[in-house]
């Protein structure tokens, strides 16, 4: 980038345009706006508020419905309070460390500063720098089917795989 004016230009881009944050910035490079445009604009919708993403493996919906969109309200909403939630815990927590390899990369800090904390960037949980409140739920929380989260309260819930041939029966 050559100046802070084109910087401040693409940081309210990826502020404004879930697309163009993965494909640009989060480097999703095999996304296409024929394929995966009309997905972003809903997901980043307002409304409704209650959205079900069905798709085939391999068409992104994880790394567009999970990790993206995550960090997308995270960079809108530094506050936001985020569960990703899924059959297993590993696999949510893994979402988890897919995010923070994101946060942590030059041209995430270099757009929106430094991410880490040293109080809370664990396997399953970040809380993220920009945070401007004190509040009890960490920005980005891995949960799995069964595990305990009474008392805790959510902004956005993200559900991804939680259905398989174990839990259905």
């Amino acid at each position: 980038m050559q100046n802070n004016l084109e910087r401040e230009f693409i940081k309210l881009d990826a502020q404004s345009d879930l697309f163009f944050l993965a494909k640009d910035i989060l480097g999703y490079r095999d996304l296409t706006k024929r394929t995966h445009g009309q997905l972003c604009q809903m997901l980043q919708a307002r409304t409704p508020k209650s959205k079900l993403i069905v798709c085939p493996r391999g068409s992104f919906k994880s790394s567009l419905g999970v990790v993206s969109f995550a960090i997308f309200r995270a960079i809108q909403n530094p506050n936001v309070r985020i569960l990703i939630d899924s059959e297993l815990y590993t696999n949510s927590s893994n979402f988890i460390r897919e995010i923070r390899g994101h946060l942590e990369s030059k041209l995430m800090v270099l757009l929106f500063g430094e991410f880490k904390t040293k109080i809370d960037w664990t396997q399953g949980t970040l809380t993220i720098a920009q945070r401007t409140r004190n509040l009890k739920e960490s920005t980005f929380t891995a949960s799995g089917i069964g595990a305990e989260k009474t008392g805790q309260h959510y902004d956005i819930i993200i559900a991804d795989d939680l259905n398989s041939p174990s839990n259905s029966q």
